[in-house]
């Protein structure tokens, strides 16, 4: 089965990537450049845009900063209503979902919520 990759990638999505992680996740993720960072889009995502990251492969963690996650930018809601504060609200229920499973060890840990998505342990099957 063919990959598929929906939405447009944004130009400048590996410097948002790597900007987001050294803000959220510090350690050895303040001390690398674009050039360093391992990057891929992982496809499929219905409305949401996934990103997998990681440190240099010589390179080992600091102290607990994860060595790869996965970044989802939020996409657009297929239900959406005609109230953007509810949308919103949508969101960030989103978001307390995700930490609410992760918490039950029933998904990936969540180490980072912003305004347009999350950043999220990677989990290779």
């Amino acid at each position: 089965m063919d990959s598929i990759i929906r939405g447009k990638t944004p130009e400048n999505i590996e410097q948002q990537c790597l900007q987001l992680c050294a803000d959220y996740l510090s350690g050895q993720w303040l001390n690398i450049s674009r050039e360093q960072l391992s990057f891929k889009r992982i496809t499929g995502g219905f409305t949401n845009q996934m990103y997998f990251c990681s440190l240099p492969y010589d390179m080992k963690p600091i102290s607990c900063e994860p060595k790869q996650v996965v970044i989802k930018f939020y996409g657009e809601k297929h239900f959406k209503t005609n109230d953007e504060t509810l949308d919103d609200r949508q969101r960030f229920t989103d978001g307390i979902i995700g930490l609410t499973v992760a918490n039950n060890k029933l998904g990936p840990q969540i180490y980072g919520l912003f305004p347009s998505g999350q950043i999220m342990d990677f989990i290779e099957v």
